[in-house]
């Protein structure tokens, strides 16, 4: 601007001396000029921008003990009975086995009392072998160097205790104990008392088993050290196998595998190892186990003391081999009300607590600062959270929806019986189309968003896909099945089922009756979207759910008079065996009535998977076993669902540790923490 008004002055003294040429000169006034004044510009102040610090999370209220709020306790402290989940979480830190998993993969495996672990010697009768050898210098809890004869006295044992549930009316009784993992190893039996008796007679009774013959029960004794030896000496034992058995090392791994010491056991009054009175020590309640309340291990942590409904409190051991544990002393109480676990953890006088339902999972997603995925990959949310969560976690549970080939004459759930419209043959579910028009009726995905509040998966296999690593076989060429409603129709149209007027399925329908039990969301789920589904394919089908008690349900479960059924498993150990076995074989085939010529199609290729050692050849059986499973629609699988983790911030070891192992419950393998 000052600079045109100086052109514009300049421009008015040139036209005027131009005009001076052409006329007489006349004065010209000087013009007064008033200089633009200069402006001074004041910069604004510029504002300090207001960092707000990331507060630091909340540290350990107190260093070097670690408490655990769980829901649940142990039935027992001795690791070859307890068969439940909150026992697992505190055997792995009192207990040791020959051989554990390889970090966070269940499906590896490393040495851990054993100084390697050994390969197999095959035999020419088919039987195989592994000698493990044991270090010297590794100590009992009470000071005594463990033996080859503490490790082999400890198999035999877990052997000879193990008892099955078929005698109880509940699945999954606490009667049961974990060594049919190593009897089935051995001799493909899940109940000591068939050593003594193959028809069963014994099983599961504890005072029929002690009125059998004294030749009986000391030859089953004798059958359990003959494949377990021990040489002193030599430091080494010896596991002998009739056949090979791919998931060996999977069934060591287990609490129910612990080393205990013989010495010891027979000190607090419990069996010493002598074959004529081992029956006496067998089907023995829990609670009245001599050692139910002792503990004398070789892991990093020591018992202190439990009270049972009041706390277990575990010492680091000074003298473990691999250095004392950073954390001191670990609190393991229970509290059975959430509220007040959650109230211990606001107060930070817990420093990790179990969560049983999404709900109480909601109310730990409101206190988390960083979200993270198993990777380590984490994202901050809040940051006044004082947890980290992790999402997406395996879970080593898992359902799928079992049919029953053959209901029981005058079942109520059949309705009439017949094929007239107001019931279903007794053999309705052993026509391949009636399963398969199910299965293609059943709506997995508005199941997972409904049901599962949309954290769920489908499922390539009976085994969840969730903890399926690369190393576990037969999944590659897996197929979902589909919700098809055109499928569905094809199916059903297609059941061989006709009535005396030569009428078939689809134009005469039927009406079934479906129960579940009371409370179980998923279950009615589960029927209410079969029975709606079924009814937009044809109005004539009809599915009626009833809600029933627990027990009657559980009741009616055993006696097979379920047309359906969603069963639930949770595997003891990573391997397809350990699914394939119990759902197709085991403890589910009675409920349900398989069809002999599937049970022996799947049997085959179950003992075949099982025999197999060589990984490609065992991974091609088990993907002919899932595909044989698809074709024959023997069950629906269920979508599989994860779980997230909550931990506070402080607390650090867990990810890709051993404690992040999904086989290894709350309060994890607290060796790996420590407290930044």
């Amino acid at each position: 601007m000052i600079r045109r008004i100086h052109l514009f002055i300049a421009s008015i003294v040139v036209l005027a001396l131009l005009a001076a040429c052409n006329a007489a000169p006349t004065p010209v006034a000087t013009p007064t000029i008033t200089p633009t004044p200069t402006i001074t510009r004041t910069p604004a102040p510029t504002a300090t921008p207001t960092i707000t610090p990331t507060p630091a999370p909340p540290p350990s209220k107190n260093p070097g003990k670690f408490v655990y709020l769980t829901a649940h306790e142990p039935d027992t402290l001795d690791p070859q009975v307890d068969y439940t989940t909150a026992g697992t979480g505190v055997f792995h830190n009192i207990y040791e086995t020959l051989v554990t998993y390889d970090k966070s993969n269940p499906a590896r495996f490393v040495p851990l009392l054993a100084e390697f672990i050994p390969e197999a010697v095959m035999a020419d009768d088919g039987s195989v072998a592994y000698t493990f050898v044991i270090p010297r210098g590794i100590q009992f809890h009470n000071g005594g160097e463990v033996t080859p004869e503490d490790v082999a006295y400890s198999l035999w044992r877990s052997m000879l205790l193990a008892r099955s549930d078929r005698g109880d009316l509940f699945v999954g009784a606490n009667t049961r104990t974990p060594g049919f993992l190593l009897l089935d190893a051995f001799f493909g039996v899940d109940d000591a008392a068939l050593l003594v008796d193959a028809s069963g007679k014994f099983v599961g009774d504890a005072e029929f088993l002690r009125m059998a013959k004294a030749d009986a029960l000391l030859a089953a004794c004798k059958q359990v050290k003959a494949v377990v030896t021990f040489d002193n000496p030599g430091r080494s034992v010896t596991l002998k196998l009739p056949r090979p058995y791919a998931p060996l090392f999977a069934a060591l791994a287990g609490p129910w595998a612990s080393v205990v010491q013989k010495n010891w056991m027979a000190e607090q009054g419990d069996w010493d190892g002598d074959c004529r009175t081992w029956q006496y020590f067998y089907g023995v309640p829990p609670e009245q186990g001599l050692i139910r309340d002792k503990a004398n291990g070789t892991g990093p942590y020591q018992l202190d003391h439990w009270t049972p409904g009041a706390e277990i409190v575990l010492t680091g051991n000074p003298n473990y081999r691999q250095g004392a544990p950073k954390i001191d002393r670990v609190e393991i109480k229970p509290i059975a009300n959430f509220e007040q676990r959650l109230q211990f953890l606001l107060a930070r006088d817990a420093d990790l607590i179990e969560t049983t339902s999404a709900e109480e999972q909601a109310r730990l997603d409101k206190l988390v600062r960083e979200k993270c995925d198993a990777s380590g990959q984490c994202d901050v949310i809040d940051f006044n959270g004082a947890l980290r969560e992790y999402v997406g976690l395996p879970s080593i549970a898992h359902r799928n929806v079992f049919f029953n080939f053959a209901l029981p004459k005058g079942s109520s759930y059949a309705g009439s019986g017949q094929l007239d419209g107001q019931g279903v043959p007794l053999k309705f579910f052993a026509d391949v189309h009636v399963r398969r028009a199910f299965n293609a009726c059943f709506d997995r995905r508005s199941f997972i968003t409904d049901t599962l509040a949309g954290s769920g998966e489908l499922a390539f296999a009976m085994m969840p896909l969730a903890i399926t690593l690369p190393d576990q076989p037969g999944y590659a060429n897996a197929s979902v099945e589909n919700f098809d409603l055109a499928k569905c129709t094809e199916e059903f149209q297609a059941a061989e089922f006709k009535n005396k007027d030569a009428q078939p399925l689809w134009e005469v329908g039927f009406a079934l009756t479906v129960p579940y039990r009371g409370g179980d969301v998923a279950q009615q789920a589960i029927v209410e979207n079969l029975a709606a589904n079924v009814a937009r394919v044809n109005a004539r089908f009809v599915i009626t759910p009833v809600s029933v008690s627990a027990i009657d349900w559980l009741r009616e479960l055993r006696a097979g008079q379920v047309p359906l059924a969603a069963i639930g498993w949770q595997e003891d150990m990573d391997d397809p065996h350990n699914w394939y076995r119990p759902y197709l074989l085991d403890t589910y085939t009675t409920q349900f009535n398989l069809l002999d010529d599937l049970a022996a199609k799947y049997r085959g290729l179950i003992d075949q998977g099982t025999a197999t050692l060589d990984p490609g050849a065992r991974a091609a059986t088990y993907a002919a076993l899932n595909t044989a499973l698809s074709e024959d629609a023997a069950l629906i699988l269920l979508p599989y669902t994860t779980h997230p983790r909550y931990e506070p911030l402080y607390l650090k070891g867990w990810l890709n540790g051993l404690s992040m192992n999904p086989l290894i419950p709350d309060p994890g393998y607290v060796y790996e923490y420590h407290e930044q």
